[in-house]
């Protein structure tokens, strides 16, 4: 049996408390009738009761702009002769604290673990290295979900082992489940009564969908498939990659700072499957021209791609 303990509901906040000691911590926090994930500035600002917040773990660990680095093109003397150089400055060391994703739901860690697997494999992302080295990730158990939701046949309710702290709502209470070393002395900082570990059930109201209909896609299946019913209905807002937590892909551009002439920023910003800009190649050649194209796409590479290259679906349900 797993190892808990049980802290009142008003002593969440000196858990967040202590975590903002040595995190920078983004949680949960209503805006404007909505929830977000956003870093904290205060306790009391966060909550743990919302079936999903506007925006996904992965607008921290990939904002949707972002700046690299800047360099300066120059030229120097050198040997009697003029050469050219680049001087380099790189941001992706420059933050103050580890990261602390607090609050979030067992199908974001689920993401995360996805996207490891893309920016952690060699060659490795030295930003998202930097942004995800220290991180602690503590989630909360969803027992709600909604017509929405079909996590249930990827078991992404079920917390990942390597998460630090899961936490479960009662009335009055709040259990804590340490999972690792980390977990288990922030949780050793608070006045908590010794308990069961909670069992964990899957979502009340998450869709159950057969999910096996996934493993037999291939390239040419989608290719040839006939999904028009569906992308009929895309208005092509690309709210669906902005908010999935594991879309990922990006373009890097170069831009002007406007304070240094002769200097530049490198940026890498979110770019969606669903734009025509996509697909554009040199000489103005668009691949994916049509709708249904750009969604035959995403179905690929979130069942075909992803399962070829990692093993597992690119999607958390």
């Amino acid at each position: 049996m797993s190892i808990a303990c049980r802290i009142p509901r008003e002593k969440l906040f000196e858990l967040v408390e202590v975590l903002m000691e040595k995190y920078l911590v983004y949680a949960p926090v209503e805006k404007a009738g909505s929830f977000v994930l956003s870093d904290i500035e205060d306790p009391a600002e966060v909550t743990l009761e919302y079936i999903r917040t506007i925006n996904s773990v992965n607008s921290i660990l990939l904002p949707p702009k972002e700046y690299l680095f800047k360099y300066r093109a120059g030229t120097m003397s050198f040997a009697g002769k003029l050469t050219a150089y680049i001087d380099v400055e790189d941001y992706s060391e420059k933050k103050e604290k580890p990261l602390c994703l607090f609050g979030i739901h067992p199908c974001e860690a689920h993401a995360i673990k996805y996207l490891d697997k893309v920016f952690l494999t060699e060659p490795k992302d030295p930003y998202y290295v930097s942004k995800r080295r220290d991180m602690f990730i503590a989630v909360v158990l969803c027992d709600k979900g909604d017509e929405n939701c079909f996590c249930i046949p990827f078991k992404t309710y079920i917390p990942p082992e390597d998460v630090d702290l899961a936490m479960s709502l009662d009335e009055d209470s709040v259990v804590l489940q340490p999972f690792s070393k980390r977990g288990k002395e922030i949780v050793s900082k608070l006045e908590a009564s010794p308990t069961e570990a909670p069992e964990i059930n899957p979502p009340q109201r998450a869709k159950k969908i057969d999910i096996s209909v996934f493993d037999s896609l291939t390239l040419k299946k989608v290719i040839n498939g006939d999904i028009s019913d569906l992308s009929e209905k895309c208005v092509l807002c690309q709210a669906c990659t902005a908010v999935c937590p594991t879309c990922y892909c990006f373009d890097l551009y170069d831009e002007p700072d406007p304070e240094e002439p002769g200097a530049f920023f490198r940026v890498r910003r979110r770019a969606t499957c669903h734009g025509l800009y996509y697909s554009r190649l040199a000489g103005g050649e668009v691949i994916l021209e049509d709708k249904e194209s750009r969604f035959k796409w995403r179905i690929l590479h979130k069942f075909v791609f992803s399962k070829n290259m990692y093993g597992c679906y690119g999607c958390v349900g």
